[in-house]
């Protein structure tokens, strides 16, 4: 009877493999980062670090996070408990992601990424709120894209998104630097 190696219950007929062994559905949707990457070539302190690192960041229970001010769906905040939600829905992450939940005392960056092409700077390639959230000793990069690819300047969805880039960051800075 084969088992998973990290959470031990009985294989059924979807397993996945890597390096160290089989991994059941639950764990692989875990350590995959929702199904976003391969583990086929992850050992064993890699598999068992991105498991315990997972599911930490799940002992948040949703129901414990409360919508106290949104911006657009790009961020939720629940400022009675000092919560910061990222929904993560693909068209803003690039990626199929459960939502993330990180307390205000972890966000230690955010900042704007834009990048414009050479045709007289005229065209910009992307808008990208780009974040950083560290705990003891890990560290979290995320990214929130505004526009994924390029667009002329003088459109009304580059002023618009731009708008709201910068309302991210002020927001952003605000929880980030209390009074």
């Amino acid at each position: 009877m084969k088992q998973c190696i990290l959470c031990h219950r009985r294989l059924g007929l979807v397993k996945f493999k890597s390096r160290a062994g089989w991994v059941c559905k639950q764990c692989y949707a875990l350590v995959s980062l929702n199904y976003t990457q391969t583990i086929t070539n992850l050992d064993w302190p890699q598999l068992q670090a991105l498991y315990h690192q997972q599911t930490a960041r799940q002992t948040l229970e949703p129901q414990e996070f409360m919508i106290t001010r949104r911006i657009n769906q790009y961020i939720l905040l629940d400022d009675t408990h000092q919560l910061l939600c990222l929904p993560n829905n693909v068209k803003f992450s690039g990626a199929e992601l459960a939502p993330e939940y990180f307390q205000y005392h972890m966000l230690r960056q955010s900042y704007l990424e834009q990048q414009t092409r050479t045709q007289a700077s005229l065209v910009c390639k992307n808008i990208i709120v780009q974040l950083k959230f560290q705990d003891t000793a890990t560290v979290w990069q995320r990214a929130i894209v505004l526009v994924p690819k390029p667009i002329d300047i003088h459109s009304l969805i580059y002023a618009t998104q731009l708008k709201v880039a910068h309302q991210l960051l002020a927001t952003l800075h605000q929880i980030a630097t209390p009074s």
